[in-house]
């Protein structure tokens, strides 16, 4: 079968036509508002129990016995414990001052309790 130079050239060159660029049917695009993330405060009970999860955390003993004490299994208790642990880090709620002078030092209380404990008793 015979094609001619014309017809040999638009199959050649037809796929480039695909890969080409073409102009978008809507240029002018307008920017997105930016969502903020809202503003949470922490109240009182959310420091309390985020400061006692942290206190637990940090003593090995203290988590062994609440893991173990735990209807829920060891496994979503850990992350609890992990997740308070992580968010009184990074919300620095140990040296926030208006929070503390809210509240009082509750972690402070939570470290100062945990080493307290002596009747068997995980948390209070």
């Amino acid at each position: 079968m015979h094609f001619p130079l014309f017809t040999t050239a638009l199959l050649f060159l037809a796929p480039l036509t695909f890969a080409l660029p073409s102009p978008s049917p809507n240029a002018n695009l307008e920017i997105r508002q930016q969502q903020q993330a809202p503003i949470q405060t922490i109240t009182c009970a959310d420091y309390s129990r985020i400061a006692n999860y942290t206190a637990i955390n940090s003593n090995s003993s203290l988590r062994a016995a609440f893991l173990q004490a735990s209807p829920q299994g060891t496994d979503p208790t850990r992350v609890i414990l992990d997740r308070a642990s992580v968010e009184f880090t990074a919300k620095n709620l140990k040296f926030d001052q208006a929070l503390n002078a809210q509240c009082g030092n509750l972690n402070h209380l939570s470290d100062l309790n945990a080493g307290a404990e002596t009747e068997g008793l995980v948390i209070s």
